[in-house]
């Protein structure tokens, strides 16, 4: 019986150990990124990257993947500011770009158990007559949350597309590139059967895109 209650009680506290862990060790992590830039990289655009990586410890990322990211992003910084020349500022967001996304596409595909069937939706903004005519709250949620999420890819984008010559237009790169990315979202959720393919996911992804973009727009004539 003992056993049983001490088992129970250490189920209970393990998540929430590693959740308190991952906001320490991130905290510090990219408290030390900051530091070690010599201040050239703006508190605004700090705070988008710390936001990066702790909205990631709400998607339920286990532990090693989370590790998995940190390690990913230290070397990402090391390439773009070693063999490309880039200013650390400018490494440090082209890796938590990259790094985010890896953790974009673990939690929207490969974190969900495989279904049956292929799941599909392409009825434009099926989701609205759901959250708002039926009043269901997950609904309006999941909207949020799609838009939410590719807030900060949006953002980041224009520094890791800046040295691309094929589109001329920055605000056109930052759009064809960033659908692209929820295009192959959805797409592995088709095929790998983990989640459901939809046009509204991709119609949301874009608006967070825009929302991101516009950002750092603003963000960059503000500091101008």
């Amino acid at each position: 019986m003992c056993r049983c209650v001490k088992f129970h009680k250490c189920s209970l506290n393990f998540p929430i150990i590693v959740f308190l862990f991952k906001i320490v060790i991130t905290r510090r992590l990219l408290l030390i990124l900051y530091l070690l830039s010599g201040g050239g990289l703006p508190l605004v655009e700090f705070y988008f990257l710390m936001t990066t990586y702790l909205n990631a410890l709400y998607r339920h990322i286990p532990w090693y993947v989370f590790l998995a990211s940190v390690l990913l992003f230290a070397l990402l910084t090391a390439v773009f500011y070693k063999r490309k020349g880039d200013s650390l500022a400018d490494s440090f967001k082209q890796a938590a770009l990259l790094d985010y996304f890896f953790l974009v596409l673990f939690s929207t595909v490969f974190s969900r158990p495989a279904r049956p069937e292929m799941e599909y939706v392409f009825t434009p903004f099926w989701k609205y007559w759901i959250a708002f005519r039926m009043l269901n709250m997950f609904g309006l949620f999941e909207i949020v949350m799609n838009i939410v999420l590719f807030v900060p890819i949006g953002y980041l984008a224009p520094t890791l597309l800046k040295s691309c010559r094929f589109i001329k237009n920055e605000f056109v790169r930052v759009l064809l590139f960033c659908m692209s990315l929820s295009v192959t979202i959805e797409l592995l959720q088709l095929v790998l059967h983990r989640g459901m393919c939809e046009t509204d996911d991709l119609t949301h992804n874009t608006l967070g895109t825009l929302i991101g973009y516009g950002l750092y727009r603003l963000v960059r004539k503000c500091r101008n």
